[in-house]
């Protein structure tokens, strides 16, 4: 376990620093508050790439890696499967059963604020994740 941590120590330091300030700032800001700074940048450029990118969430871009990891090694794409597919349905369950009818920022914002939408992009109103 020593030899594990030795290894990777640079990076559980960078990681807990950076840990600390996502958490100073969720305790210092609200929801809100961060949602409405970061919807304020915004450029073409970046546009059309998270235009493509929000796509990286669905279940094809992870079979697309679960069949790469197939010419690296069997159990390293069970593994990733494995991963992929439990992942999956714990967040399917907690947006969909135990959090259900969440507003989504489009939906959480109406009247109070105008947010910047992606040309092109239709989100979605309800289920965010909490």
């Amino acid at each position: 376990m020593l030899s594990l941590y030795l290894k990777a120590k640079e990076f559980l330091w960078a990681y807990f620093v950076i840990a600390l300030v996502v958490v100073a700032i969720l305790v210092h800001y609200s929801k809100y508050d961060i949602h409405v700074f970061i919807n304020g940048y915004h450029n073409p450029f970046f546009d059309r790439f998270f235009l493509n990118y929000t796509n990286v969430g669905d279940g094809n871009f992870a079979l697309f890696l679960i069949l790469l990891m197939l010419l690296h090694s069997f159990r390293c794409s069970l593994f990733m499967a494995t991963s992929v597919t439990i992942t999956g349905i714990i967040v399917a369950f907690i947006k969909r059963v135990l959090f259900y009818g969440t507003p989504r920022p489009i939906t959480f914002f109406k009247g109070l604020y105008h947010l910047y939408i992606v040309p092109g992009l239709e989100p979605n109103e309800i289920n965010s994740f909490p």
